[in-house]
């Protein structure tokens, strides 16, 4: 389960407590140590009734907890008002640069670029925080994690995604050995 939200990054995981090999708490928990799936909502469907299990499940990061047996129309509202919540969050604009989180893309002047999902996600960090300084050791860490790169990785896909949005009304201008910071052109 862990490895196919990886790969496909749902909207939402229904995550069942009993579950072979893992439990569901510990799946929870490992959602939401990874950057990449810690902001998909995770509803708990569990037969553990009780406080108890509920506030373990929270402490781990579930957004909610329904017991089995929980109501149908319950569980249809609760996931249609969970995606109603990220649904127009999912598009960034700034100017003429359009973030699509959904879909992965980026549009300058309703022109798609390719960047590579690396120079993606740098880029959504920083737009996330527009006009403010952030750090490269968070850039660092928020894309390759404990992997083993150098600080210069960062500053070869800063230095990609500026060739790539030439024509975007933005900066990104580099505050030597402090971070980058993105604000309008």
């Amino acid at each position: 389960g862990l490895r196919e939200a990886e790969r496909i990054h749902p909207q939402l995981i229904l995550l069942d407590l009993s579950l072979p090999g893992m439990d569901g708490y510990e799946v929870c928990h490992k959602l939401r140590e990874n950057t990449e799936l810690a902001k998909i909502p995770v509803i708990i469907l569990s037969g553990k009734i009780g406080a108890s299990a509920h506030t373990m499940a929270y402490k781990l990061g579930a957004d909610n907890y329904l017991e089995k047996p929980f109501d149908r129309g319950e569980l249809l509202a609760l996931v249609d008002h969970k995606l109603k919540d990220k649904g127009p969050k999912t598009i960034k604009r700034i100017r003429n640069l359009e973030i699509d989180n959904a879909n992965l893309l980026v549009r300058v002047a309703g022109e798609k670029m390719d960047l590579t999902l690396k120079e993606f996600k740098t880029l959504n960090i920083l737009a996330e925080k527009i006009n403010q300084l952030v750090p490269r050791e968070e850039v660092l860490s928020a894309i390759w994690g404990d992997q083993q790169v150098t600080h210069r990785v960062v500053d070869n896909h800063i230095t990609a995604i500026r060739k790539k949005l030439k024509k975007a009304q933005i900066k990104i201008e580099c505050q030597y050995g402090k971070g980058y910071k993105l604000s309008e052109d």
